[in-house]
């Protein structure tokens, strides 16, 4: 209830547009990405083997639509250069391809990207996070609120 002022003014001090990023948390301490998965109801597509032994810092959730209609090129390279020891969740995607492809041309890669709900996840998307060594995951929680809540919940 208290976070939209905290998302709006990281958003602005790194020239990203605020309605697109919809949630933004460091952890105290680095957790397993098996513990994120298990928050977001994850089921993992690629890197099942990782889950166990790698860790991330934080997480930033992206509005996919908002993203694409507000940020530029760079902005997306802003976005990723934050995530390379995070989780980027993506919202309202449909199959995970627009976003897989705009990690894949970012020079920065987010260890784990988690699709919210997608309807299928797309045999493109699968192939690149394979190819860039990304955690591949998508959220079973029915709505945004649901899974921006359970991970606020995590420690």
């Amino acid at each position: 209830s208290r976070g939209a002022f905290h998302i709006k003014s990281f958003a602005k001090l790194l020239n990203l547009p605020p309605e697109a990023i919809l949630d933004v948390r460091e952890f105290e301490k680095p957790i397993l990405i098996s513990k994120f998965a298990e928050a977001v109801k994850g089921e993992v597509h690629v890197g099942k083997d990782k889950l166990n032994e790698k860790r991330i810092y934080g997480y930033t959730v992206v509005d996919s639509i908002k993203a694409i209609e507000t940020m530029s090129g760079e902005d997306f390279n802003v976005l990723m250069g934050l995530t390379t020891t995070r989780a980027l969740v993506f919202t309202k995607v449909t199959t995970g391809r627009s976003p897989m492809v705009a990690v894949r041309v970012s020079t920065w890669k987010p260890m784990v990207v988690c699709l919210h709900k997608p309807k299928k996840v797309d045999k493109l998307a699968l192939k690149l996070a394979k190819i860039e060594g990304i955690i591949l995951m998508s959220s079973g929680w029915e709505t945004e609120e649901q899974l921006i809540r359970a991970l606020s919940q995590l420690k």
